[in-house]
């Protein structure tokens, strides 16, 4: 991994942490001790239009963006091994 990809993951990552804390908060504010089952049901979800909607779905947009920054790691490490640089 060179340095540009390395600080384009680390810079996903922050975000998707930061993504899925807040959503956790608003969880919490919202729903109590009951929130961390209430995330994985859809009201975890929000509703349209809703804070809670805004935040998980930003939560999803970066866990997506940080699931692929991964694969791309993975990838070019394979290649890197099918090469023999490895």
């Amino acid at each position: 991994m060179n340095d540009a990809m390395r600080y384009d993951y680390l810079k996903i990552y922050d975000a998707a942490m930061k993504a899925d804390a807040a959503w956790q908060a608003e969880l919490v504010r919202l729903f109590g001790k009951k929130a961390g089952d209430v995330r994985y049901q859809p009201a975890g979800k929000g509703q349209e239009g809703s804070e809670l909607r805004r935040l998980y779905l930003e939560f999803r947009r970066t866990s997506d963006a940080l699931q692929a920054a991964w694969e791309a790691v993975w990838d070019e490490a394979r290649a890197k091994r099918k090469a023999g640089a490895l």
